[in-house]
């Protein structure tokens, strides 16, 4: 209805006709919702009925009595009641997609920020989360009608993903998008152990799940369409596989085998397994390609209204924010110094003291299928590079190594902006200054909100090669020091 008449349409329907009584009406059935009380189900069956919306109230009366057989629980499985009792009837399930996000309609949404790789499971990093969102807010932080996407790796407990999210939500009290990193995968541990997670797949799922009992997005929506540049929002699944390896560094990888990589220790991908004869052994093979399978619906259903836009008067298409928590080409690698170049220059691009840290993630950084599907959204006809009325504007936000990026490539500007760790803040390698970073805003004709270019953030803006060297040297010292009071 709403795509067919459009936010104050002359057909529009009144409000008793409104599509959202049916969605109201099952409401009283989903684990952790408002639990509707008799009283208030017969009022409402009732008030339908003198409207005579008769389908609407059959469909209502048989929820009611379907509630009234059946007992939830807050903390309940998901998916459990379903299985235990199956009505003539089947219940609509309305997570936040369906519904108004936090105190702001979708609609209504002005400006969207971005930030990733929280890593709450530090306490300086929970205390920064504690910092931003309730002392150190201000006009530049999101609230109540904006939206911030969170670009993965937030933590691998359950427990400490659903408190960083909780506090996000209601000390910023804005409209918030995840995507999960490879820490959310990682399972094992007392927390995992007691829930009975013992498959990666099975953890991504239950991420998922605690997102939407709380509120979180994880599927694409679009936003803003009451202001001037509405943009839709897409979370792209990912992992990695080897096909962002840095060329001619052959020799810097010999032993990735034996490189201590978390994931190759905290995550069971079963039934998809490495080959151990291949060059990047321990990454399973088939594994990206079935995460990345799941984001189709999101990339037919926007692909789809994009070739359907009539733009009448050259108004603009909506934009495009993508995001990932894995890297979406070589070019986003932290040691690719110029992204027009189809080259790796490594003797001059891999010019610090760890040449072979950079080499090996590489292999675990993402995966160039990840680039190809989020280009394969927007038509041809309405690509940026067109320079047309009708262009897509593109951003692509993504997370994991660390190293903040803002470049644009080929039509798309991809951005990274992580907290990190403290460690990594104290070497410069991060920014001390790190915010949420605001990169569109529906209010503006350009939507876009223009960001400083940013390529190896540690050589241009955190002292350059002899103070990594230096805050290096003094990090092995302290490391050292540590050790020997061990």
């Amino acid at each position: 209805w709403h795509q067919a008449s459009g936010p104050g349409s002359s057909s529009a329907l009144p409000s008793y006709q409104h599509p959202s009584i049916f969605l109201q009406a099952t409401l009283h059935l989903i684990p952790g919702r408002i639990m509707y009380s008799s009283a208030q189900c017969l009022t409402s069956l009732a008030l339908i009925l003198l409207l005579e919306q008769y389908t609407t109230a059959r469909y209502f009366a048989q929820a009611f009595i379907f509630s009234r057989q059946v007992t939830f629980s807050h903390h309940r499985n998901a998916h459990e009641w379903e299985n235990e009792y199956h009505p003539p009837f089947r219940a609509v399930r309305v997570g936040p997609e369906e519904q108004e996000c936090g105190q702001v309609n979708l609609s209504s949404i002005r400006r969207v920020f971005a930030i990733s790789d929280l890593h709450t499971d530090n306490v300086a990093n929970l205390d920064w989360i504690t910092q931003k969102c309730i002392a150190g807010k201000t006009d530049l932080s999101p609230g109540p009608s904006d939206a911030l996407i969170v670009a993965g790796d937030i933590s691998h407990e359950l427990s400490t993903l659903e408190k960083t999210l909780s506090i996000l939500l209601s000390e910023l009290n804005c409209t918030i998008f995840f995507v999960s990193g490879n820490h959310e995968a990682w399972i094992g541990g007392k927390e995992m152990d007691d829930i009975g997670l013992n498959s990666s797949l099975q953890k991504l799922e239950a991420v998922k799940e605690l997102c939407m009992n709380i509120g979180v997005h994880t599927s694409n929506r679009l936003i803003g369409m009451d202001h001037k540049s509405p943009v839709w929002i897409a979370p792209i699944d990912s992992w990695y596989d080897g096909t962002l390896t840095l060329q001619g560094c052959e020799d810097l990888t010999s032993n990735f085998l034996r490189w201590p990589w978390v994931d190759f220790i905290r995550c069971d991908w079963e039934p998809f397994h490495p080959d151990p004869s291949g060059e990047n052994g321990k990454i399973p093979v088939g594994l990206t390609e079935h995460i990345l399978t799941q984001n189709l619906d999101t990339i037919t259903e926007i692909k789809t209204g994009y070739s359907s836009w009539k733009g009448g008067g050259g108004e603009a298409p909506p934009g495009l924010i993508t995001f990932s928590h894995f890297l979406p080409n070589e070019r986003s690698l932290p040691d690719w110094k110029d992204p027009q170049s189809d080259d790796f220059l490594r003797h001059e691009w891999l010019d610090h003291p760890v040449p072979e840290v950079s080499a090996k993630f590489s292999k675990v950084a993402g995966s160039k299928l990840i680039d190809e599907q989020i280009r394969s959204i927007v038509p041809s006809s309405m690509h940026a590079s067109m320079n047309r009325p009708s262009a897509v504007r593109h951003l692509h936000v993504f997370g994991h190594s660390h190293r903040p990026k803002d470049f644009s490539f080929r039509g798309i500007r991809y951005i990274h902006n992580p907290l990190g760790k403290p460690i990594e803040r104290e070497m410069n390698m991060v920014s001390n200054d790190v915010n949420f970073q605001l990169i569109w805003d529906t209010t503006t004709e350009a939507g876009e909100v223009p960001g400083e270019q940013i390529i190896r953030y540690w050589e241009e803006k955190g002292g350059g090669l002899d103070l990594l060297e230096e805050n290096m040297r003094k990090n092995r010292r302290n490391r050292s020091k540590q050790s020997r009071m061990k």
